[in-house]
């Protein structure tokens, strides 16, 4: 309830009722570990929610402190398999996003998105929002080396290749520019092994098939240019990612 309330005051800019809000979750978490210090799932939820008041005012300072800890209590409760590990992920990544660290983002991130590969039912929307946060963070990291940070992005990609679900999505404008920024997170990462060239050649090739069976669609067209750019100059035997 402290969070609903939190939510719908920061939208309508009630500050005064935000930060009482804000409080009430904080006092709901001190008595949680009061009364029920061993309901860790409970206590990482709130912990959470608590964080999200914060990062909403720009104290990425306070956030940190709580998302962390909600983070280490899902990762040991439910694993990193889970949805609510996936959920805390991602916010921890929205958090690293807005402190500029987007370098370490890509780590968190990388996390969300395995397990919305991994998840019962694929998601287009969501795998595509993570896929765009992803391709800006690698962009804004250009003059550092995110690569230790990529491993878990790397893993949700070749996981999702292989599993035959993928293969069974309809062939939607959505999924063929899905498939697409896959293979650019791909070339935007620099991974030169053969097996990664493949991944993203298998990736593109999909977008390029799918788009060309719905080309009559002007939206269509647009991503075409773009997919075939990308598939004759970079994923194409002979040439240099």
């Amino acid at each position: 309830l402290g969070i609903l309330i939190a939510n719908r005051a920061y939208q309508a800019g009630r500050w005064s009722e935000f930060y009482k809000s804000r409080e009430i979750i904080a006092e709901a978490l001190r008595e949680q570990k009061a009364v029920e210090p061993h309901e860790l799932i409970l206590r990482a939820k709130v912990l959470s929610n608590l964080g999200q008041c914060y990062l909403a005012t720009g104290e990425h300072a306070e956030a940190e402190l709580y998302y962390s800890e909600a983070y280490d209590l899902f990762d040991a409760t439910v694993g990193k398999r889970s949805p609510l590990f996936g959920m805390q992920a991602w916010a921890c990544g929205n958090l690293r996003c807005a402190e500029g660290r987007y370098s370490e983002a890509l780590k968190v991130l990388g996390e969300a998105l395995y397990v919305e590969v991994v998840k019962d039912g694929l998601s287009v929307s969501e795998m595509m929002k993570l896929a765009d946060q992803i391709l800006q963070c690698l962009h804004e990291s250009q003059s550092t080396s995110p690569q230790a940070n990529l491993e878990p992005v790397r893993r949700a990609l070749n996981e999702l290749i292989e599993d035959p679900r993928w293969d069974e999505l309809e062939g939607t404008i959505d999924l063929a520019v899905l498939a697409h920024k896959m293979a650019l997170i791909y070339v935007a990462s620099a991974w030169s092994g053969a097996g990664e060239r493949q991944a993203a050649f298998y990736y593109n090739s999909r977008a390029v098939a799918i788009l060309q069976d719905l080309r009559t669609s002007p939206q269509a067209r647009q991503w075409l240019v773009q997919a075939e750019a990308i598939h004759n100059a970079v994923l194409i035997p002979g040439s240099a990612v």
